[in-house]
């Protein structure tokens, strides 16, 4: 049973998740799931352990212990203090083990034609899992589809998958390793809407995000693609990346693309079928910088539009590419090789800052192990520059990356990632 509560924001109504327990005292993951995508690790896990009988009841008893995050109800604008989250708190592991999978009502028995699929790749994600699919499952559209591919995983994400108990998720395995991208593309392959999201298995949609997507394609039917801002939450603390109102056209999106201006995740990427399919889909090849390669090739004949809202989490777990710095080079290196952009003179110094800025990283956050085998990775590269312009170049590409940025965004470039 639900009801409606009012909402504090110009969105108006949302339904406010209310009581539904299991016969062993769990929640259903709707319960929780208009919350969930705001909750640290920890947090989540409490809630689907405890048995509490609504959603209400849960944020009550964060608020009063003063873990509650507070955020208005519209997804583009978030609560002006960010609170740094307490490693206590940021434990992965206290994901919770299983997730009540009954997330459509009873009497939603058929399901309408999928105006949007989500296509989320997992590879031993067993245990954020729960807290990804829970983030789109409070949507009760029966307009959409949820495809899951795992990459060979080896920690029961398998048998979560055959566990869940809604129409709308679609899963397969791969016996073996194949790699995010395969992943990806395998999902957009299974699906049949005309528009594929996209959603790391990690991070989670905020509520509202879906019902946003569709609204702004059915209303712009020359958009081939967009992408978003987004909250970056790490043991640090949260960080919002916003994105300018204006995308910029062809080439200068390009050239921003290149000199890696953009703050970026593959999470945020929201493409039509026909301009996916179109340009090959993703590389699965590359092991990083795959948004943008993919981006680079679709505005070459697509247009992409940037997204004002920031309705996507991005969580750096442990065992996320992003948040390591080892395999930098290489993935630079692969990358470059695919944009032959960067051979022409006017990207040199850009490469050249590319190029030294993963290593001084690592060194800088004391990965001085991990600052050697890039060294070496640089040595054997193919594709980056080398020899004693390239300190030089580094200085002068940080200013011109700098400068593009203010000029065609009027902010300072983002850096989002190990990238």
């Amino acid at each position: 049973m639900s009801r409606r509560r009012k909402s504090t924001s110009n969105s108006g109504y949302r339904p406010a998740c209310m009581a539904g327990t299991t016969d062993d005292g769990q929640l259903h993951a709707q319960d929780i799931a208009d919350h969930a995508a705001f909750l640290p690790a920890r947090q989540v896990a409490c809630c689907l352990r405890s048995g509490w009988r609504t959603a209400k009841s849960v944020m009550d008893d964060l608020e009063r212990h003063g873990q509650g995050r507070h955020y208005p109800d519209y997804p583009d604008q978030l609560h002006p203090r960010q609170p740094k989250i307490d490693a206590a708190v940021w434990d992965e592991r206290a994901l919770p083990v299983t997730v009540l999978t009954k997330t459509l009502p009873e009497q939603a028995n058929v399901l309408d034609t999928p105006r949007l699929a989500v296509v989320v790749p997992a590879r031993n994600r067993r245990e954020s899992l729960p807290r990804t699919l829970a983030s789109i499952f409070c949507a009760s559209r029966t307009d959409i589809e949820v495809v899951v591919i795992d990459d060979g995983s080896a920690d029961g994400t398998e048998s979560f998958l055959a566990s869940f108990d809604d129409p709308r998720l679609k899963w397969r395995r791969l016996p073996m390793p194949a790699g995010a991208n395969m992943a990806r593309n395998e999902g957009a392959a299974l699906s049949h809407a005309p528009l594929i999201a996209f959603l790391d298995s990690d991070d989670a949609f905020r509520p509202g995000r879906i019902d946003r997507l569709i609204t702004f394609f059915e209303e712009n039917p020359e958009i081939a693609c967009t992408i978003d801002g987004f909250s970056d939450i790490s043991p640090s603390g949260e960080r919002v990346h916003r994105l300018p109102r204006i995308a910029p056209d062809g080439e200068a999106l390009r050239q921003l693309l290149l000199c890696h201006c953009i703050p970026l995740t593959n999470s945020t990427v929201t493409v039509r079928r026909a301009a996916f399919e179109a340009v090959g889909g993703y590389d699965p090849d590359l092991r990083r910088h795959q948004d943008r390669e993919l981006l680079l090739r679709l505005a070459l004949h697509h247009r992409i539009a940037f997204g004002t809202a920031t309705d996507v989490l991005k969580y750096r777990s442990a065992n996320s590419i992003s948040r390591t710095h080892a395999g930098y080079i290489k993935g630079l290196d692969d990358f470059v090789s695919r944009c032959p952009d960067y051979r022409s003179a006017g990207y040199g110094s850009i490469l050249s800052y590319l190029t030294v800025r993963g290593a001084l990283k690592a060194v800088a956050q004391g990965h001085f192990g991990v600052a050697l085998d890039e060294l070496k990775a640089w040595r054997r590269a193919d594709n980056l520059p080398g020899g004693l312009h390239v300190l030089p170049g580094y200085f002068m590409g940080r200013r011109k990356r700098r400068l593009l940025a203010r000029q065609s965004l009027d902010q300072l470039p983002a850096t989002t990632s190990a990238e």
